[in-house]
């Protein structure tokens, strides 16, 4: 399957787009600046392992590269909190995610956790199927 056939990754396009529109303008602060840096890179890693999770077909690997999603996808939720967090302190005057760039980002996601938590399970089942099959007696 094409990278551009998968909802995941599409999603995942998605998002690294929400970032670069909703972080363009971060506050120049260092802190700041390393957790939009590290935001970005782990979208990035994401879509590379949905990459290579739709690229092999031995399914120990694909779940190794979806756990990688799952991973980075926990990072951005880290990040995205603090960042937001963050902006809501009116002291600061300068926010860094708005309240509707919040919702869009939870609605994006939503959909990423969804999708890749079905894609993982077909995975694990599909590990599970390989594996009875390989203990049948001939």
């Amino acid at each position: 399957m094409k990278d551009e056939q998968s909802s995941v990754y599409r999603h995942l396009e998605m998002l690294h787009l929400w970032c670069i529109d909703t972080l363009d303008n971060a506050p120049k602060n260092p802190c700041v600046q390393e957790d939009v840096r590290i935001l970005v890179n782990a979208v990035v890693e994401a879509q590379v392992a949905v990459h290579w999770a739709l690229m092999t077909e031995a399914l120990s690997q694909r779940l190794d590269f979806l756990d990688v999603v799952v991973m980075n996808m926990t990072k951005v939720k880290t990040i995205t909190k603090v960042l937001s967090e963050y902006s809501s302190d009116v002291e600061r005057g300068k926010h860094v995610i708005s309240k509707k760039g919040r919702v869009r980002l939870l609605d994006i996601m939503s959909q990423i956790g969804n999708e890749l938590g079905r894609w993982r399970n077909s995975t694990i089942c599909q590990m599970t199927k390989s594996k009875a099959a390989d203990t049948l007696p001939n």
